[in-house]
């Protein structure tokens, strides 16, 4: 789901009751520069790269370590014009920790984050 705006707002329970601690909002950044690398080097050949902008295109909530790729769905998206928004229910006990990953278009480096528990994510 690409997005037009990289807000991402999550909201951390205090008890059952309607008690809500104020939001712990995350933004992720709009846009990364980053270069290429080769691994292993080519023996007898050295590596040039430009950096490279690259913005923003998805965001994502995981159950785990992102790099276990296990993404939750959304319970709930929606779309008004160019502005996506997606909403995950967390609440409960969970045995893992919840982390929140941005991904960039044409390339595959993902920025994750690692967030408190929380009831809601939505971005």
């Amino acid at each position: 789901m690409s997005l037009s705006r990289a807000r991402l707002a999550l909201f951390c329970c205090l008890s059952l009751a309607t008690l809500y601690c104020p939001a712990e909002e995350l933004t992720c950044p709009p846009s990364i520069t980053s270069s290429e690398a080769i691994s292993p080097q080519v023996s007898g050949w050295e590596a040039v790269s430009t950096p490279q902008v690259h913005k923003l295109e998805n965001a994502q909530v995981y159950d785990g370590h992102p790099s276990e790729m296990a993404s939750l769905v959304p319970d709930r998206s929606t779309s008004h014009g160019p502005v996506h928004q997606a909403i995950w229910h967390l609440a409960g006990e969970r045995e893992r920790d919840t982390w929140i990953g941005c991904s960039y278009k044409n390339s595959s480096l993902l920025l994750v984050h690692k967030v408190s528990p929380m009831p809601v994510a939505a971005f």
